[in-house]
Formats: structure tokens, C-alpha cells, sequence
């Protein structure tokens, strides 16, 4: 018994290792992205005329870089790309629903919202005064 707690703590300090082993050699690739992320890359698709320039920044100073940090923008549509979507625009206004669809439902109460109301006293009803929704007083 003392054996297999040996072997089984053992086994458990080695995965351990060899966890916060791979933790640290697959951290390691963000370091290269982030040197990479100090150049400006050249896009000969865009503009042929940049070059990767290099920048350092001040000891003690943050790293702000806002390439990931955009404000939403907008874009337009042509009249033929609205056309081909089928984009249309109007004023709102009143207008009846164009699309119902019909279908056969059953209509029940929320449990929560339903009360059993019982006598306290037995007895038969002859007769009933109120129907359903009628408000009732005491009396």
C-alpha cells in the first residue's frame, strides 16, 4: 500500500514537470510574435514603396500599441450591391403585418399565477353570480 502512494505521488510530480515543462516551451512563440509585432510588415499588395522599420521604446515607458484596438466603422453599399442582396430601405410607419402564420395552440394558465380556492365548509351550489374575470368582494 505504501508503495503504490509512492509510485502514484511519483507519477503525479512527473506530469506536473512535464506540464509547466510544455507551458514554458509553448510560451515561448509569443515572444517571436512579439518582436515581430515592432516592425511594420511591407505590403507589396497595398504599397511597394514601405519598409519594415524597426522602433524601440523608452525604458520604463508601456508598450501602447492599438493595432488591435479599432473603432467600428461603416461601409457603403452601391445601388447594384443593395439590388443583388435584396436590401431595401423604407420610412417606418403603421402598416399592418404582412406574414401571419395560423397555428393550433393550447392557451394555459402560469402555474404561479393560479389559485385552487376551496370551502371550508362542504355544501352545494345552486347558484353562481360571477363569471370569470368579474371582481368579488367579501360578503
Amino acid at each position: 500500500m505504501v508503495r503504490k502512494k509512492i509510485i502514484l505521488s511519483a507519477v503525479s510530480i512527473f506530469l506536473l514537470l512535464v506540464s509547466f515543462w510544455f507551458g514554458r516551451v509553448t510560451g515561448r512563440g509569443s515572444k517571436e510574435i512579439e518582436k515581430s509585432s515592432h516592425q511594420e510588415v511591407s505590403s507589396t499588395a497595398t504599397n511597394a514603396s514601405k519598409e519594415a522599420v524597426p522602433h524601440a521604446h523608452k525604458e520604463g515607458k508601456a508598450d501602447e500599441h492599438t493595432e488591435g484596438k479599432q473603432e467600428a466603422e461603416g461601409f457603403r453599399l452601391t445601388p447594384e450591391e443593395m439590388r443583388n442582396i435584396g436590401l431595401k430601405t423604407v420610412v417606418a410607419d403603421l402598416r399592418p403585418i404582412e406574414r401571419v402564420i395560423r397555428t393550433a395552440g393550447v392557451v394555459k394558465p402560469h402555474p404561479d399565477k393560479e389559485a385552487q380556492v376551496s370551502s371550508r365548509v362542504s355544501g352545494k351550489i345552486v347558484g353562481l353570480f360571477a363569471k370569470v374575470g368579474d371582481a368579488v368582494q367579501k360578503g
